[in-house]
């Protein structure tokens, strides 16, 4: 139970400390997004949590417990590079700088990552298929979400994220229909 509850406290408090200290944006785009992950969360934590309660850990709940705490410092750190530049909706604000160092310089979206890889670290510890389906809604909004994301950065900064997005990679890269087709127009 401590493997499940102490990488989650510990991410949590670090996103909320980062909460408090990002800039402050007026209008909230993806807030849609933001509740499914949230509600998806909280079903498939608690379903571990009732798993290890109910199980003696295995093997197989080892494996998610290492991919739960890789899945949480690797959002930790992606938070904590952002800096002010975090939020938890689609905003970019005046003098909002394009973050393409650190773990930005190889993926795009890395919170969106590590979100995914916590979520499919709960399931494997649930093991159930309702779990599963969980991910599988998360992950879909995940995409849309990623399209919403990558128009606004497109319209904000234009040439230099087409370069940028060239050079890394984002899970919407693994589909052969990109829907974000360096589109510029407006989001939203």
């Amino acid at each position: 139970m401590i493997n499940i509850i102490v990488p989650l406290i510990l991410r949590h408090a670090h996103h909320f400390w980062c909460i408090r200290h990002a800039s402050r944006q007026v209008k909230k785009e993806g807030m849609v997004s933001v509740i499914i992950w949230f509600f998806s969360y909280i079903l498939l934590s608690a379903g571990s949590l009732y798993s290890v309660f109910r199980f003696e850990i295995t093997l197989h709940d080892i494996i998610g417990f290492i991919v739960l705490w890789i899945a949480a410092f690797g959002r930790m750190i992606s938070i904590h590079q952002l800096g002010k530049a975090f939020s938890e909706f689609i905003y970019i604000g005046e003098n909002h700088p394009l973050v393409d160092t650190g773990i930005y310089s190889i993926i795009r979206h890395p919170l969106h990552f590590f979100l995914i890889l916590e979520m499919v670290s709960f399931a494997w510890i649930i093991g159930g298929l309702w779990s599963w389906t969980i991910v599988a809604f998360a992950f879909i909004t995940l995409i849309f979400r990623e399209v919403q994301e990558e128009k606004a950065l497109l319209h904000a900064f234009g040439e230099k994220y087409r370069v940028y997005k060239s050079k890394t990679f984002a899970l919407t890269d693994l589909f052969p229909i990109h829907l974000n087709k360096n589109s510029s127009k407006k989001y939203g």
